[in-house]
C-alpha cells in the first residue's frame, strides 16, 4: 500500500496543508493488481505525470496506459497523487510541498 505524506507548508503568514503519495509505490500497486488478475497481454507502458491548479486546490494525478505487442491501448488507470490547498501554480509551492514527493527518493539517496 503507497504511504501517504500529510504536512504543512508556510508561507509567509500562508499555511498550504497538503498530501500526497510516491508515483513508483501507485503504480507498483496497479501492476501488481493487474498480474493478480491474469491480465499480461502488454509490452509497452506509458507513463504521464499531471499537475493542475483550480478551485483553490493544486492537484497531481498518474496516468498509466498498457500497450499491447500492437501499439492500441489495453488497460488504463487514473490515479490521484496528490493535493495542496492553494489557489495558483507557483513554482516555489510546488517545490515546497508535494512535487518532491511525488517522484521519490534520487537515485543517489536510495
Amino acid at each position: 500500500v503507497p504511504e501517504l505524506d500529510i504536512d504543512c507548508f508556510v508561507d509567509g503568514r500562508k499555511r498550504i496543508h497538503w498530501h500526497c503519495k510516491r508515483a513508483d509505490q501507485v503504480m507498483l500497486l496497479f501492476l501488481d493488481t493487474l498480474c493478480e488478475s491474469g491480465v499480461s497481454n502488454f509490452d509497452h507502458i506509458d507513463i504521464s505525470i499531471s499537475i493542475d491548479h483550480g478551485k483553490g486546490f493544486l492537484q497531481g494525478s498518474l496516468i498509466v496506459i498498457l500497450r499491447g505487442k500492437d501499439g492500441k491501448a489495453g488497460t488504463a488507470g487514473c490515479f490521484a497523487l496528490a493535493s495542496a490547498k492553494y489557489k495558483g501554480d507557483s513554482y516555489a509551492i510546488l517545490q515546497n510541498t508535494f512535487a518532491p514527493k511525488i517522484r521519490g527518493p534520487s537515485p543517489d539517496q536510495k
